[in-house]
């Protein structure tokens, strides 16, 4: 009789850690699933493509954006352009175009353009819209390397 009370608060003890195991394959299983690849990314955005009114960047105003796996950037149809690595995303926010006047969703880089930090504005009327694109850049950079500022800073 003995015996079976020891095997009883065996069990007991291995509760918690049964249980915290099984929470931790639960969550893992959880993060996987609604974790994208790189090009299904690259594809939303290019599907959400012609919800992006203009973009300008250091050396561009009004222009159009192309996406790849690789990169984002900005350009005009007399030759202008910015472009900048996935990689090199250091920060996106829900900002204000170069005039002030139309929502966009602004990513900063880790690289400098004469003196200041390179960043392309993605105009983004939607705001639902623009918040996802926000979240899809992110995601993208973040595949690629890209070492993000928190945004639970403050």
């Amino acid at each position: 009789m003995k015996h079976t009370c020891t095997r009883s608060a065996d069990l007991r003890r291995l509760r918690p850690r049964i249980a915290t195991l099984l929470a931790c394959l639960l969550a893992s299983a959880c993060l996987q699933a609604q974790a994208q690849s790189a090009q299904e990314t690259v594809d939303w955005m290019l599907a959400k493509k012609n919800e992006i009114s203009g973009a300008c960047s250091n050396t561009v105003n009004l222009g159009k954006v192309e996406i790849t796996d690789q990169q984002i950037k900005a350009y005009t149809e007399d030759g202008n352009w910015t472009r900048y690595d996935w990689s090199q995303v250091a920060d996106v926010t829900d900002g204000m175009g170069a005039r002030g006047c139309y929502a966009s969703a602004k990513i900063v880089f880790n690289k400098q353009y004469e003196g200041k930090s390179g960043y392309i504005h993605l105009w983004i009327g939607d705001e639902a819209l623009r918040k996802k694109y926000i979240r899809a850049i992110r995601h993208m950079a973040q595949l690629k390397g890209a070492t993000l500022v928190s945004e639970d800073l403050f």
